[in-house]
């Protein structure tokens, strides 16, 4: 079955060349490759969204509420279109979609770019995705173009057309985008918080749980002296106490062992899982 029949990797696909868009806007150079990479390696859903946080506050913008869906942030890219110019002081336009003859390989295609703007990407085999949407989004930066998502194309065969038009239009280097180095630290720190307030909720969840636990002991040792005091376990299976869920009289050993059964099944169950909460204040990639 053909990966792109599935609408997970096509979903997953679209959010790579919105991410791509977004750093042709951002304007990424050559140095900024690395703590790029370091970033969106370490939170890559939210990746793009960093970016369009950064944009919006450093063209004065308020953020508001903003969503972090592919079509908000497709709305987004369209405002920037509208609102920034490119490095170049013109307006960024779309490179005309154009498919490869044969089937594009990623490793392929970022070496190809890698050699042709002589970026700072040592071992295009490792990390091979995260380095080729940045090194993409560098080679649209340095010449004021965008790509179009083709949900019939993967990532490499999108990547190609970047590759393509610089082997047919070559770039003149350049020049270093100093005030990247700002916003790169920004982001960094907004998406350290962001994993601070994860492992808070966690180390939260935790401790409720070890409280739980703690309960749940105190009752079944609560029970057990109950039991105790009686003279045997055998005496508290002959006596009767209540059953609150049909109002039956049941022995109190009964209950005692219904009781530890349930805790004791309690405590296999894992927590629930965390909801992601979109981020709305400043991105399943390999």
């Amino acid at each position: 079955m053909n990966p792109l029949h599935n609408p997970a990797v096509r979903c997953d696909i679209e959010r790579q060349i919105i991410t791509i868009n977004l750093l042709s806007f951002l304007g990424p150079d050559s140095d900024s490759i690395h703590p790029l990479i370091g970033l969106m390696k370490s939170d890559p859903y939210s990746f793009a969204v960093y970016i369009r946080n950064e944009m919006y506050l450093e063209m004065g913008i308020p953020l508001q509420k903003r969503g972090c869906t592919n079509a908000d942030l497709q709305n987004d890219i369209e405002v920037f279109r509208l609102k920034r110019a490119s490095r170049q002081g013109n307006i960024f336009l779309t490179l005309p979609p154009k498919q490869p003859e044969a089937v594009s390989v990623e490793s392929y295609v970022l070496h190809a770019i890698k050699r042709r703007l002589d970026l700072h990407i040592f071992n295009p085999w490792a990390d091979t995705t995260t380095k080729l949407i940045l090194a993409c989004g560098v080679a649209l930066s340095q010449r004021g173009q965008l790509i179009a998502y083709d949900q019939k194309a993967s990532l490499a065969d999108h990547c190609w057309q970047v590759l393509d038009d610089l082997e047919t239009s070559p770039c003149a280097t350049s020049l270093p985008n100093n005030e990247l180095k700002d916003i790169i630290i920004v982001m960094k720190r907004d998406s350290d918080v962001r994993f601070e307030n994860i492992n808070k909720q966690l180390s939260d969840m935790r401790a409720h749980l070890a409280v739980i636990e703690n309960q749940q002991n105190q009752v079944l040792i609560m029970l057990a002296n109950l039991c105790n005091k009686e003279g045997s376990v055998d005496y508290c299976e002959e006596t009767a106490e209540i059953d609150p869920d049909d109002c039956q009289q049941v022995p109190v050993g009964q209950l005692l062992h219904k009781i530890s059964l349930g805790f004791s099944n309690s405590s296999d169950h894992e927590a629930p899982p965390m909801e992601r909460t979109p981020i709305e204040q400043p991105a399943k990639f390999d």
